[in-house]
């Protein structure tokens, strides 16, 4: 019997590798369900076709043809089972990846689907939608035992739940993964509490990897609009999306897109060097548009685009765990935040060919009555990242934190428009803030100040560039320590007797080109430095036609590479740091 060709070729050929370890005898069994093909030994409903393949050894299909919408409840417990539609008629074997089947509940407390026990299923180009599970979790899917759930070439929308709109996937007993495979769409379900696209829990972990798999649209009324990652389980993200990102236009009270609860796990990271994870257009009527996390958070290389939240627009995080941005990744979560590395699930770590590396932009944090909150707001834990840009963003602030161990380091901040102080740093929580090798330029600030520090939170800065002129770097009452950094104005700065601390303009590239020129003061200005700049090319360049101040080492989020005798500009193709 001919087997179909489709994106789910993979984790099928998987999941009959498993059932092969697990049955004395490898069988292979087709059960077809099409109501008009009864006579020639299909079933009418596809329970009847889960109960017979139960009974059998080795790998079970079940085909469903897309001759009739099927109004039915399906349970399967303790069964390994490949369960594709779109088939034309019970004679077709073969579909393509956007034939589907439609599956509809047929009662209001249940989920379209039920899967319990230690089960392995598949499901592929099935549509499930219009269930209502009313007070009961799982609208389309409901999975509470250990094993797998994967899904693709398949649509699940407008389903109605307590907990998980979409899937509700708890894993019970041992380990389970749902893994989300192309074509796979979740939209315009929710949730009466968390999780309106999905929700996890327990030892439980959900897996996005492929292109063209998004969770969008989806609606919870407390948190997690998009996705809710509960108490012990990891979301791992590593997927574009389509039609806008693979988490967006999801709303919540919090955590418009994602909610990581305590003990979760957050992972994000690029499908590839060309595809960084975008997450956009999400909402939160309180806190956190992006994301929303009491546990970690850890993202290689986000896309955060035009996300929006009353406060923390784009990420907001409370608790002991932190958010972790391309940087010191605890020990604690294992090797890059997970079991494995991001390069062993297929993923990269930094993408930033294309597109610009680590974007926070065009969000928004408002209060209303011309009150706004942070861009990112953290308080406890800890706040680390690395070669981040955060452009085009409106709030009170772009950074707050209070009580967090923050650590800013090579990353732009420009072009932004903030009610009060860009930076805000409260120290009435124990904490401490570093800003090292990164730039703050072009805002627009309200506020009287660049850095605003209250609560005699320790701060320090390290090779920074500061261009806000107009506006006195810092307001603060508590240790500030500044070295090798260069300000439009420095009388704010512990700067006496110190000759690492200057003011003067860094000059700029060009409008809205952050990098330096050669003629820029701030070239070959600090001591040798490690790493890599914004741009990913190496750090302290010792340009040969430059005197070294202290050092060879730039200030700011960038290092020029070589320099050219155009430092007027009058050929700016050749003056954006890199060879003609």
């Amino acid at each position: 019997m001919l087997r179909p060709d489709r994106s789910t070729t993979r984790a099928l050929l998987a999941l009959c590798a498993l059932a092969a370890s697990m049955q004395p005898a490898l069988a292979f069994n087709v059960y077809k369900v099409d109501p008009d093909c009864v006579a020639s030994g299909a079933y009418a409903k596809i329970q009847d076709a889960l109960d017979i393949a139960a009974l059998s050894f080795g790998t079970d299909y079940v085909w469903i043809s897309n001759t009739h919408a099927y109004n039915e409840t399906v349970f399967i417990s303790d069964q390994d089972v490949i369960i594709e539609g779109g088939f034309t008629d019970c004679n077709d074997n073969d579909i393509g990846p956007a034939d589907r089947s439609y599956l509809s509940g047929l009662d209001k407390s249940s989920p379209v689907i039920r899967i319990a026990g230690t089960s392995h299923v598949v499901l592929s180009n099935l549509q499930i939608g219009g269930a209502d599970s009313g007070l009961s979790d799982g609208g389309a899917i409901r999975f509470s035992g250990q094993g797998g759930l994967t899904i693709g070439a398949s649509m699940l929308n407008n389903n109605t739940a307590k907990r998980g709109g979409g899937i509700y996937f708890y894993a019970q007993g041992g380990p389970a993964t749902l893994t989300l495979l192309d074509g796979t769409d979740i939209f315009n379900n929710t949730a009466s509490t968390s999780g309106g696209g999905i929700y996890v829990e327990g030892p439980a972990r959900l897996l996005v990897q492929s292109l063209d798999t998004a969770i969008e649209f989806n609606h919870a009324e407390t948190s997690g609009g998009g996705i809710y990652v509960g108490v012990q389980a990891r979301a791992d993200i590593g997927a574009p999306g389509f039609n806008g990102g693979v988490v967006h236009s999801n709303n919540a009270e919090s955590g418009g897109g994602i909610a990581v609860a305590g003990g979760g796990v957050l992972r994000v990271f690029g499908h590839d060097v060309t595809h960084p994870s975008s997450i956009a257009a999400n909402t939160a009527i309180l806190y956190g548009g992006g994301i929303y996390a009491e546990g970690d958070v850890c993202l290689f290389s986000p896309y955060m685009l035009a996300n929006d939240a009353l406060q923390c627009a784009a990420l907001f995080h409370n608790g002991t765990g932190g958010i972790y941005i391309n940087a010191g990744f605890p020990g604690r979560l294992g090797t890059e935040c997970g079991p494995e590395s991001v390069a062993a699930l297929g993923g990269v770590v930094l993408a930033c060919s294309e597109f610009s590396c680590s974007s926070i932009d065009d969000s928004t944090a408002q209060a209303g009555f011309g009150l706004y909150g942070a861009i990112i707001y953290a308080q406890g834990g800890e706040l680390n990242a690395t070669r981040l840009q955060m452009q085009n963003n409106l709030g009170g602030s772009v950074i707050q934190t209070r009580g967090t161990t923050a650590t800013i380091d090579t990353s732009l901040v420009t072009d932004n428009f903030v009610a009060d102080a860009l930076i805000s740093i409260d120290g009435s929580l124990p904490g401490s803030s570093s800003f090292i090798g990164s730039t703050f330029a072009h805002n627009t600030i309200d506020g009287a100040s660049v850095f605003k520090v209250i609560n005699a939170a320790p701060v320090a800065m390290t090779r920074d560039i500061i261009a806000e002129p107009g506006h006195a770097t810092a307001s603060t009452d508590g240790p500030l320590t500044v070295s090798y950094t260069m300000s439009n104005d420095i009388g704010t700065l512990p700067h006496n007797g110190n000759p690492t601390v200057v003011a003067n303009d860094p000059l700029f590239a060009g409008p809205f080109d952050y990098r330096l020129r050669a003629a820029s003061p701030a070239v070959d200005f600090a001591p040798a430095a490690g790493g890599t700049d914004l741009d990913g090319v190496p750090r302290a360049v010792d340009l040969p036609q430059e005197a070294n101040k202290f050092g060879p080492t730039d200030l700011g989020a960038y290092e020029l590479q070589v320099a050219f005798a155009c430092d007027n500009h009058a050929d700016a193709v050749f003056c954006d740091g890199f060879d003609p």
